[in-house]
């Protein structure tokens, strides 16, 4: 199960820098488990995506046995 992100986030600055205080933690939701969470990716004939996740005790669709599928990144950074 993932960590709590919960909290409030306050962020200042004084137009040289930026400070952040946070209530619960200072982490990154980019540099979260849930955020770099894999899933199996399986393609269609119309390029529509189908994916579960990779992680275990879930019933998955689609898993690392299945042809053609391809083990990505759920989410990414712009």
């Amino acid at each position: 199960m993932y960590g709590s992100l919960n909290g409030n986030i306050c962020v200042s600055s004084n137009g040289n820098h930026i400070g952040i205080y946070a209530t619960n933690n200072l982490a990154k939701l980019k540099d979260s488990e849930w955020f770099s969470e894999e899933v199996y990716v399986l393609f269609d004939s119309t390029k529509n995506i189908y994916y579960v996740s990779s992680k275990a005790n879930t019933s998955e669709l689609y898993n690392s046995t299945t042809p053609s599928v391809e083990k990505r990144v759920r989410r990414i950074w712009p």
